[in-house]
């Protein structure tokens, strides 16, 4: 097997700046020498770094894209969303490749994109207007009376038409000695909550209580409601150890 390469009728002149192959002819122009060469010029395209961001978007009926980086900066791709021919616009889990669409660089990422909800479009799915402009959508409103806020029901991911559909407790531990793990529940699905954990040796100012770190949402296993464990260590010199889970809007 082999591959036969001409030169076309007009080569071009001068050094190739793109990556590419080509092919080469060097001819002596001396008048005392005669003299040439052919031979294959490889030039390899760079590396370039490529990443995914805003993979967590809340689904509002529009289509929603994830935003690419590249290194260096300005480089053309292209956006493919598994199984779509376009951005995705319903609440779901959405596998997204990048390739770079640029003839002197390669680099490709993959990841997953998440359609939530916000707690407006959440509470408008749970509480349909029906014509009845006073509807309890507020979030310290209590739409099913059960003694939790629509707020609260939103972050557990209960139902606040549904009386008998309670919350749950989003913080638990078995017990303050060393080896034993808290376990944090977290609703995945509600796109614009943030969790915050933190502990203290003391019920005091705000500047006395540490942040724990809570891991991001692994999108390779996507879960809607996710159990978080984590190591929970008490040293002996500990006289007391409070943990608090505070939950707010906007990531």
């Amino acid at each position: 097997m082999f591959t036969v390469r001409a030169f076309s009728g007009s080569p071009e002149k001068g050094t190739p700046l793109d990556a590419g192959s080509y092919l080469v002819r060097a001819r002596i122009v001396d008048e005392n020498y005669t003299g040439s060469a052919t031979g294959n010029l490889e030039i390899t395209p760079l590396e370039a770094r490529v990443f995914i961001r805003k993979k967590r978007q809340a689904a509002d009926g529009l289509a929603k894209e994830v935003v690419v980086e590249t290194i260096p900066s300005g480089i053309s791709y292209q956006t493919v969303y598994s199984g779509r021919t376009g951005p995705p616009v319903d609440r779901g889990i959405y596998p997204v490749f990048i390739t770079l669409d640029a003839r002197n660089y390669v680099g490709r990422a993959s990841g997953t994109m998440r359609l939530g909800y916000s707690f407006e479009s959440w509470i408008a799915g749970k509480i349909p207007d029906n014509g009845d402009p006073n509807r309890p959508i507020g979030r310290e409103q209590d739409a099913d009376l059960d003694g939790f806020t629509n707020f609260h029901e939103y972050y557990s991911a209960t139902d606040p038409s549904d009386p008998l559909s309670r919350p749950r407790g989003l913080l638990q531990e078995s017990d303050l000695t060393p080896g034993r793990m808290i376990t944090v529940t977290r609703n995945n699905e509600a796109i614009d909550l943030s969790y915050i954990l933190e502990s203290s040796n003391d019920l005091g100012t705000s500047d006395i209580w540490q942040r724990i770190s809570l891991p991001p949402e692994n999108l390779g296993d996507p879960q809607n409601f996710e159990i978080i464990q984590l190591p929970f260590l008490v040293t002996p010199e500990d006289q007391s150890l409070f943990v608090r889970l505070g939950i707010t809007v906007g990531n």
